[in-house]
C-alpha cells in the first residue's frame, strides 16, 4: 500500500512504525505546496491562513490527509481524504477529550488565544473541561 500524505510544511516526516504490520509498509509520499519562501510572500494564498491550495491538492493527489502551518507554524490545520478542513479549534476539542479520557490533563481544562470560537468552549463545558482564554501570542499561552 502506497500511503500518500500532502504536507503543507517546510521540513520532514518522521513516522514511527511500531515495529508491526506497518513495518513493512511503504514510507508515506509527502507532497510539499507553499515552501518557495521569498521575504513576502508569507501565509500568501497557501498556509493555514488560506487552505484551499491545500484542499485543492489533496482532492487532486488522492491524498490521505493535509496538514497546513501558517508562516510562523503556530497555526495547524488538516484537511481529510475528502477536502474538509479540520481547524485547529476542532483539533484541540479531540486532543482534550483523548487526555481527558487519558488522565493526561494537569487540570479539567486547556488553555486558548481569544480567536477561538465559541463552539470550542461550550464543547469543553460539555465534558467536564474548562476553556481559559488568553491574549494572541505564545507567551500568553504559557502564562
Amino acid at each position: 500500500m502506497n500511503r500518500r500524505v500532502f504536507v503543507k510544511v517546510l521540513g520532514a516526516l518522521s513516522l514511527s512504525l511500531g515495529l508491526g504490520a506497518a513495518a513493512t509498509a511503504h514510507a508515506a509520499e509527502v507532497i510539499k505546496i507553499g515552501v518557495d519562501p521569498n521575504g513576502r510572500n508569507i501565509n500568501d494564498k497557501c498556509g493555514s491562513t488560506d487552505p484551499e491550495a491545500l484542499v485543492e491538492k489533496v482532492r487532486e493527489v488522492r491524498a490521505d490527509i493535509g496538514i497546513a502551518l501558517d508562516g510562523d507554524a503556530d497555526r495547524v490545520l488538516i484537511v481529510d481524504e475528502n477536502g474538509h478542513v479540520v481547524d485547529g479549534d476542532q483539533l484541540m476539542a479531540v486532543i482534550a477529550e483523548s487526555w481527558k479520557e487519558d488522565g493526561r490533563l494537569a487540570k479539567p481544562g486547556i488553555v486558548a488565544t481569544v480567536m477561538s470560537n465559541l463552539g470550542l468552549e461550550r464543547y469543553l463545558k460539555s465534558i467536564g473541561l474548562s476553556l481559559a482564554r488568553t491574549a494572541v501570542g505564545d507567551r500568553y499561552v504559557l502564562e
